[in-house]
């Protein structure tokens, strides 16, 4: 099955509206199943309500989405180096590489 934007809706607003809850949690009202698969039909995808605000929101809507992900995998980067590098300092003071002196010990 494929849903297509039309000439009211972007492509970009569409695939992030079509992820939403409040979709979501349409087609799972709508799902049904026989042997613990739940499937939608054509007619189900279509009778399913999407929010389509103007041409202005829509844009706007998806770049707060674009910015708040790229946000979001920066610091997911961001974390991920801070853990390497914390396991690397681990590693070095507990091999020996790197002695730590205290205070006391230099006095």
């Amino acid at each position: 099955m494929r849903i297509r934007p039309n000439a009211r809706v972007s492509a970009s607003f569409l695939v992030e509206a079509w992820n939403s809850d409040f979709v979501h949690n349409q087609l799972l009202l709508k799902a049904k199943t026989t042997n613990g698969t739940y499937k939608v039909n054509q007619e189900d995808v279509a009778s399913t309500l999407v929010p389509v605000p103007s041409e202005l929101e829509q844009r706007e809507i998806t770049n707060i989405l674009s910015s708040v992900s790229n946000n979001f995998s920066a610091q997911i980067e961001v974390l991920s180096l801070q853990q390497r590098l914390s396991s690397s300092l681990l590693f070095s003071l507990l091999s020996g590489e790197t002695r730590v002196h205290l205070d006391a010990e230099a006095t």
